[in-house]
C-alpha cells in the first residue's frame, strides 16, 4: 500500500478547504492509501492556523499519524543540505527534515513547493503537486 507524505503547505491548503488538495486526498484515501505529516509539518500547521481553524487541525493532525525526526531522519537532512551546499545551492532546515522523512519513510512526498521538485531528480523521491 502507498503511503504519502504532506509537505506543510498541503496541510495549511487543506484546512482552507482547497478544492485540487481535498479531492487528491480524497481519491488516495479511496485507494487505501494512508498520509502522514513530519512533525516539523504539524509545527507549521499549528504555527499558521487562522481563528476557527483549531478543532479541524487538531482532527487532521490527531486523525493522521505524525512521523517523528529521529537521528536518522537529521542525519539524512544533514545529508540533503550538504550536496545541496556543494551544488551552490541552499535548503532550509525545516525542508531539509520534511524530505528526509518522506526519504527515509520511503514515501512519496505531496507538496506545491516548486523549489522541492530536486528531490524528485536528485534523489528518486516521487513528487506530487496537487
Amino acid at each position: 500500500m502507498p503511503g504519502y507524505l504532506l509537505d506543510s503547505n498541503i496541510g495549511i491548503y487543506l484546512l482552507a478547504n482547497d478544492e485540487s488538495v481535498t479531492n487528491f486526498l480524497r481519491k488516495i484515501t479511496g485507494e487505501g492509501a494512508s498520509f502522514f505529516f513530519s512533525a516539523i509539518s504539524e509545527c507549521e500547521i499549528r504555527n499558521n492556523l487562522r481563528p476557527g481553524e483549531h478543532l479541524r487541525a487538531d482532527r487532521l493532525l490527531i486523525e493522521r499519524r505524525i512521523l517523528v525526526v529521529d537521528s536518522k531522519v537529521a542525519q539524512r537532512a544533514a545529508q540533503l543540505q550538504l550536496s545541496q551546499r556543494a551544488n551552490s545551492r541552499s535548503i532550509k532546515t525545516p525542508d531539509a527534515l520534511i524530505l528526509a522523512t518522506a526519504l527515509e519513510n520511503e514515501l512519496s512526498f505531496v507538496s506545491r513547493d516548486k523549489q522541492l521538485r530536486f528531490a524528485q531528480l536528485e534523489y528518486g523521491l516521487e513528487f506530487i503537486e496537487p
